[in-house]
């Protein structure tokens, strides 16, 4: 596998000595409760706060004279909020950093058109940013960050504010532009049911590494639960119960997988 970021040696504030790697076209999540450290790391990877050095992405050293370089090969979307848009139509706003870039019109109205199929947001074109509801403004976010064609994405507690179905449907759709346009995803979140969706769980506690495992391992060893004061999602809690009693075999993460596997 081809790395497209790495942390190393890594020391701010509580953070100490911390070495990361995440591999091209795969799908992260970076789950932990509040107190944790995510939002410290968020920071530290999207250049928010000053560091010098320890943070590589796409071979471009993360330091002061090479900021400008390496912001373009990060996407970065945090939460929606009142001061997230700055004009008042969909077009314009997608339009605008294309045409900092440089971008021709032809080439903006292409790579606009590219990445809102994905999403299937072309119905939302010419609408007033304050007609959308509170999702499609996230999604407008989202949209917003892989235009430039980033190597990597970075999305901050993103998947919270999206239904059950939601999350599924957007997953899908991230899995398909990673596959295509060759981009590493890096989701933060503190939900242990949204991390599931991932390639790989790096899990923090307490400002350390405590885990760096396939999604699945976590939800089999009920210990790490308990170690990092994350909520057990409750078909998880459900699994360890019904083991306890050799009622099935294996936790699961899925209710109707369960159910099919005990009443076939």
């Amino acid at each position: 596998m081809v790395k497209i970021m790495e942390i190393n040696n890594l020391n701010y504030g509580n953070f100490k000595n911390i070495n990361l790697s995440f591999n091209k076209s795969c799908f992260y999540s970076i789950v932990g409760p509040n107190g944790s450290g995510k939002t410290t790391l968020f920071k530290l990877m999207i250049g928010a706060i000053p560091t010098s050095g320890n943070i590589i992405c796409n071979k471009v050293y993360l330091n002061s004279s090479n900021i400008l370089k390496y912001i373009q090969e990060i996407g970065i979307v945090e939460r929606v909020n009142n001061n997230s848009f700055i004009y008042g139509k969909v077009y314009d706003e997608l339009a605008f950093p294309l045409y900092n870039l440089g971008y021709s019109k032809r080439k903006i109205e292409s790579r606009i058109n590219k990445v809102l199929d994905y999403f299937s947001y072309q119905d939302n074109i010419n609408k007033d940013i304050t007609c959308l509801t509170y999702q499609e403004k996230q999604i407008l976010l989202i949209i917003l960050s892989l235009l430039h064609k980033p190597s990597v994405l970075l999305l901050d507690s993103v998947f919270s504010i999206f239904s059950k179905d939601e999350k599924e449907k957007l997953n899908n759709i991230l899995r398909t532009i990673m596959k295509e346009e060759k981009i590493t995803i890096i989701s933060f979140t503190s939900s242990l049911s949204d991390a599931i969706l991932s390639d790989r769980l790096i899990l923090l506690s307490n400002f350390k590494v405590i885990e760096n495992c396939l999604p699945t391992k976590i939800y089999d060893d009920d210990k790490l639960f308990y170690q990092s004061d994350l909520e057990i999602p409750f078909i998880v809690d459900l699994s360890i119960k019904l083991k306890m009693y050799d009622l099935i075999s294996k936790n699961y993460t899925n209710t109707k997988e369960m159910v099919d596997d005990i009443w076939p």
